[in-house]
């Protein structure tokens, strides 16, 4: 009698055990899952994170590529003016010679009539 009260009490015993422990798996793989959770929702936003600066870092090259055209066709349009300026300096710089040389003709031939 002794020995059947003393496994019926072992039995218990165990029985309490096995249930705290399934307890405490049930409670671990619960905080597993949590976690798992987080560290999937963590992923998520880094992506969404990653991908935000991507798009972030795309439109930035995109205004720059923009400024960039910009500014080359505001330099070859200065170009152009300044070659258009140059051509009139150039044509006014003929003419004035030209002129200067007409002047020195005359007054050559004034000379040439004055000692004839």
């Amino acid at each position: 009698m002794y020995v059947i009260n003393f496994q019926k009490r072992a039995k218990r015993e165990v029985a309490k055990y096995r249930k705290e422990l399934e307890k405490k798996e049930r409670s671990l793989a619960a905080i597993q899952h949590d976690a798992q959770e987080k560290v999937d929702a963590t992923k998520e936003n880094l992506d969404a994170a990653q991908q935000a600066q991507l798009e972030k870092i795309k439109e930035q090259k995109e205004r720059i590529a923009a400024k960039r055209k910009l500014m080359l066709e505001k330099e070859a349009e200065r170009k152009k003016k300044k070659e258009e300026l140059e051509k009139r300096i150039a044509e006014k710089k003929k003419l004035a010679a030209e002129l200067q040389s007409e002047k020195e003709e005359k007054r050559l031939e004034a000379i040439r009539k004055k000692d004839s």
